[in-house]
Formats: structure tokens, sequence, C-alpha cells
């Protein structure tokens, strides 16, 4: 175990002799304090995929956690949910006229909302442009399982039009469109912010397909409240948000139906979590993931750390006589409090 701390410690003075620094990512192994990441290499295999491997952690992580790409989707999310959260939900007027044209002018109603969210995926996913081949098995699994139900759905809303060439193409109805770019923001941001990403598997796990078939509506809420229960950081955001998709799904007949099938449609065991996702979910305070509090994970989590070596590495930065500033770092063990 000391040649092994003492191989890594090595490693990353070389790196640091090179480059003068570290990559860190905050928040890389839980949300409790001291939880940062320093990254080793960023893994893009031939078959598909983009992992984080960690100093010091033998478990790669799903995603590439960039700090550019993550503050822009903080902007993204909201537009998507913060925007309606706090500003149509909270008052009478913008939710009754909302309803007056869900209720009695759908087809205006559906183009407002997808004029909305196509500005989101112009000024936002547009710009990074990042091929699907790159996207984790989770966010792919859901792409596929949407694509497969709104192909079958959009050849109900086929229509005739001509192209700039004159030739008449088929177009896919409005609510089909609208579809596919708040869809494109939620794979997005599923593979790009863990914390949901975590908390979309833990549910998924959860999934019952024999109650989803016969009562959409009853199983979705049952899985929300199951989500509400865990939650400590964000439950008035899973309040809200289940509120507001059994409604839809109330007045919907067609949403019900997107929602069942798009759901029955995942393979879960894809989406599951795995032994890498399940380490880097034992940390997080904020969920009780699969309905285990942190004090419980912690425990497996020490055990999983010390069978297969791992370490917390700590970037410092020293004075020299001269003055100027070098960094170093700090090989240190894990410690499981939840402080």
């Amino acid at each position: 175990m000391i040649e092994k701390k003492q191989e890594l410690f090595n490693q990353i003075q070389k790196v640091l002799e090179t480059t003068g620094g570290l990559e860190l990512v905050y928040g890389a192994f839980g949300d409790t304090p001291n939880m940062e990441g320093y990254v080793e290499k960023i893994i893009k295999p031939k078959e598909g995929g983009t992992f984080t491997k960690f100093y010091g952690c033998n478990y790669l992580f799903k995603g590439y956690p960039d700090k550019t790409i993550v503050e822009g989707i903080g902007i993204g999310k909201a537009f998507f949910s913060a925007i309606p959260r706090e500003i149509i939900l909270k008052s009478w007027l913008f939710k009754l006229s909302t309803l007056f044209l869900f209720l009695f002018q759908r087809k205006k109603f559906i183009h407002i909302v997808r004029t909305y969210f196509s500005i989101i995926h112009f000024h936002l996913m547009s710009k990074w442009d990042i091929p699907i081949s790159e996207y984790n098995i989770v966010s792919k699994e859901l792409k596929r399982a949407v694509d497969s139900v709104l192909d079958v759905e959009s050849k109900k809303y086929k229509l005739d039009r001509k192209d700039d060439q004159g030739k008449t193409e088929e177009y896919d109805g409005e609510i089909i469109e609208l579809l596919r770019d708040v869809f494109a923001f939620i794979y997005f941001f599923i593979d790009k912010d863990n914390a949901y990403r975590f908390r979309w598997q833990d549910i998924m796990e959860e999934m019952d397909k024999n109650i989803l078939v016969n009562s959409p509506i009853k199983e979705i809420n049952r899985l929300c409240k199951i989500l509400i229960s865990r939650e400590y950081q964000i439950k008035h955001k899973w309040i809200k948000f289940r509120k507001m998709i059994l409604v839809i799904m109330i007045f919907s007949p067609f949403f019900r139906r997107l929602v069942r099938d798009i759901l029955l449609e995942i393979n879960v065991e894809k989406v599951k979590f795995d032994e890498a996702d399940w380490y880097f979910c034992q940390r997080r305070s904020g969920y009780d993931f699969r309905g285990i509090p942190i004090s419980e994970r912690l425990k497996e989590r020490e055990k999983v750390d010390k069978e297969m070596g791992h370490y917390r590495i700590q970037q410092l930065t020293f004075k020299e006589p001269s003055g100027k500033e070098t960094n170093g770092i700090q090989i240190l063990p894990w410690t499981y409090d939840q402080a």
C-alpha cells in the first residue's frame, strides 16, 4: 500500500513539473466537504462514451464535468424549469391563462412552448455540438427509448409541405419537434449533471412496469413520492414537478401515453446503478440513494476504499524564499464522517 501511495505521488509530481497544476473538479466524490477530484485523464473509448479518471480512484466516473459546460447547463436549467416553476406556477393569472391555452388553444400553446425550447436548444445545445457517440449509456438508452416512441407517434402527425426546391417532403407535427428539442436538452444535462443523473437512475430502479402498463398516472405518482421522500436538497422542486406532471397527464391522453410508452421502452438494466455509479453516490448527503441513509452508505464506501487502495488528493501551493509560488500535493486517506 505504501509503494502504491509513493508511486501515485511520483506520478502526480511529474505532471505538476510539466503543467504546474492539476485540473480540479469540485464535488467529484460527493457533496460533503473535501470531495474534490483531480483529473488524471479523459477517456473516450472507440465503442462510445466519455469517462473521467480521477487520481487516487480506480473507478471511472461517467462523463466529463467540464466547468464551462456545467455552468452553461445551469442557465439552460433555469429557463427549462425555474422560469415555469417560479413565475408561471406562482401566479394564478399565469396559471389560468396557461391552462386556458392548453385546453382550448392547444396548437397555439404547443407553438409558443416549442418557440421557447427551440431558443434554448439553439443558444445552448448548438454551441457545444457534442456527438451522441460521446454520451454515456444512461443518456443513450433514454434517447433510444424516446426516439423509438416519437418515431411511432410522428406517423400520426404526417403532413405535406414544400421544401426550398419545391419538392414535397414529409413533416412531423410541431408537437413532435417540440418533444425532440425538450428531450435533446434532457439527454445533455443528464449526461453532464451527475446530481440529476444519479436521481434518475435511482428512481428507474424503483419502476414497476406492470403498474405502469395499466395505470401510468398511479405509477408516476408513486415514483414521484419516492423521489420526494428521499430528497433533502431540492425537495421543493420535486413537489412542484409532481403536481405539474400529474396535471398534464390527467388532462392530456397523448402525454399520458407518451410517458408510459417511453418508460416501458427503457431497458432498466442499462440505466440502473453499476458498481462505479454506486461508488460515486455513497458520499452524497442530499439524497438517500436506494433509500439508504448516508451513514450506512459511508460504511460501505469505507470498506471499498480500503480494499481498493483509494486516496484523496489535495493540491497545495507553496511560496518559495524567492517569492515564487509552486504547487505540490498531499496524498491522504479518506475519512468517513458526514461533516
